[in-house]
Order: C-alpha cells, then sequence, then structure tokens
C-alpha cells in the first residue's frame, strides 16, 4: 500500500473535504488507498472517491442509492498450460476492486483496492480485506446483497 505522498494526521484527509463541503456531504468513515481517498457519507448514502493524478485532485461520487449490487471482484492475468505447478494462484493476481452495478444496462464503476502496478503484493491480504468490509458495510447501505464474485481476465 503506497501511501509516501500522503500526510499523516488530518491533512492526509484534505483533498477529500473540499469536494465533500461543495456537495454537503459529512462523512462518517475514510480510508486512504495509495493516491486515493474513499469517504462515506452514510447519512445521504453517498461515496465520495478523490484521486490526485498529475497534481490534479480528481473527484467522483458513487451514489448508494442507485446502486443494485456491490462485489469484491478479483482480476488474473493469462494463466499458462504448468504455470500452477512452478508458481502460486496469487502471483497471477492482477487487481482486487469494487464493482458497483446500477440500472437495467448493467453500468458498473470499479473501485480498485490493489493494483499489481503500483502496490506491494504484501499488502494483499490487507487490502482484500479492506475492500470485503467496505462492500459488506455499503452493500448493507444499499440493500444490496454481499456477493462476492471472481473474474479471470
Amino acid at each position: 500500500m503506497k501511501s509516501k505522498n500522503i500526510k499523516s494526521g488530518k491533512e492526509k484527509y484534505l483533498p477529500a473535504n473540499e469536494p465533500g463541503s461543495e456537495l454537503n456531504l459529512s462523512f462518517s468513515s475514510r480510508l486512504v488507498l495509495g493516491s486515493k481517498i474513499i469517504a462515506l457519507d452514510g447519512i445521504n448514502k453517498r461515496l465520495l472517491v478523490s484521486a490526485i493524478q498529475n497534481g490534479f485532485n480528481r473527484s467522483y461520487i458513487i451514489d448508494l442509492d442507485k446502486a443494485i449490487s456491490i462485489s469484491v471482484k478479483k482480476r488474473y492475468s493469462a494463466i499458462k498450460a504448468g504455470e500452477l505447478n512452478e508458481r502460486e494462484f496469487e502471483e497471477f493476481l492482477e487487481s482486487i476492486y469494487l464493482q458497483f452495478e446500477y440500472g437495467e444496462n448493467v453500468e458498473t464503476i470499479e473501485l480498485s483496492f490493489y493494483q499489481r502496478e503500483s502496490d506491494n503484493s504484501r499488502d494483499i491480504p490487507a487490502l482484500e480485506r479492506n475492500a470485503r468490509d467496505w462492500q459488506m458495510i455499503l452493500s448493507k447501505m444499499t440493500g444490496s446483497k454481499n456477493t462476492v464474485l471472481f473474474s479471470i481476465s
């Protein structure tokens, strides 16, 4: 889990506070994920995702009231014949993310908790636990089922 660029204490949540104030949100829970901060407004059932990219704060809101399901997903790289004899299955893990599904057209939003390119593989158990905890909390708020799905791509 990379969090070197985010300051400790209250300062690490500042990137989420400004857009949250503008949208009249009040956060009950926050989590720092690398250069990203997720902040939950439980009363309004909204999740703010705020990320620093190229020096700019990029934020978006996930409306939990409109989500029909929230799932933990894992994406794996291709596994060739015989590779599992030489390497562990988890070595093929590319990403862990929460997937929010909306409407009949199955619109989705993916919220990444682990990316092989940017996160340390030693952090996988903690990041997966965080993803499952947030999925359970958010699913209870929306009334969607607590489902854990895996996809291999």
